[in-house]
């Protein structure tokens, strides 16, 4: 058998052991984990994925492939997707902000103030990995063209 085979196979098996831990951990304490709530979370979450989050942005990458060139396309759709799995993850916290009592540490935060600064940093980053590539392939080029020469 090849190592890549033997690598793969007790990756598997490593994950399934730890699957059916947690599956048999999570039925064990059902009076505290609530298996039937996180099954109605783990269904929405699956919808949310599936029925918006996908669309959108197989949409939207769509779009940017006949608006936007190659090069800064691929920066500009990575952002993007993580643009939007951040802001999938802050919706609730934003939503649940003045709903319940701020005792409650993770409640106290501004959460609309936080996603922006994310959205700041990731579309920073986008910037700087395209800029990146932009410096990279210009020297690259010279340092082939001059290479050339006798």
């Amino acid at each position: 058998m090849k190592p890549v085979m033997m690598v793969r196979l007790a990756l598997g098996a490593t994950g399934v052991a730890l699957i059916s831990y947690g599956a048999v951990r999570l039925l064990a304490n059902s009076r505290e984990t609530n298996p039937l709530g996180l099954g109605r979370w783990l269904a929405g979450a699956v919808i949310v994925h599936d029925g918006i989050f996908v669309p959108i942005v197989s949409l939207l990458g769509v779009v940017l492939a006949k608006l936007v060139k190659p090069r800064p396309r691929r920066y500009l759709q990575g952002s993007l997707i993580v643009a939007g799995a951040l802001t999938l993850i802050a919706i609730p916290e934003i939503h649940l902000q003045g709903i319940h009592d701020p005792a409650k540490a993770w409640l106290r935060q501004d959460y609309t103030r936080n996603l922006h600064i994310l959205w700041m940093i990731v579309a920073a980053a986008g910037l700087l990995c395209y800029l990146t590539s932009v410096v990279y392939g210009y020297y690259g080029r010279k340092r082939r063209h001059t290479n050339d020469l006798p």
